[in-house]
């Protein structure tokens, strides 16, 4: 990866990308007999993708290091979503 690509902005432009992919293949499969109340793995999948690379680009920009990211939350998108509370990134009344 460039350094772009490791900076939070490369990271918020790959969850955009992925969060777009879903939206095309939905596009796609989500119109087929099975799919009227919730979507195809593949996009689920995208865009469950797409959360994580938005979350990581948050904690990279707060100063977090690539290397603390993998130790600390891997692909855990619970776990980060917690520690992004915790950091006062979201103020939520429903959770």
């Amino acid at each position: 990866m460039s350094t772009r690509n490791t900076a939070p902005i490369g990271y918020a432009e790959y969850a955009n990308a992925f969060f777009r992919a879903a939206l095309m293949v939905d596009e796609k499969l989500g119109i087929e007999k099975g799919y009227e109340t919730i979507a195809p793995i593949p996009v689920l999948y995208l865009i469950g993708h797409s959360i994580e690379l938005s979350l990581k680009s948050y904690f990279l920009h707060k100063g977090v290091t690539e290397k603390d990211l993998g130790s600390k939350y891997g692909h855990n998108l619970i776990k980060a979503f917690d520690a992004t509370k915790r950091r006062s990134f979201m103020q939520t009344n429903y959770m």
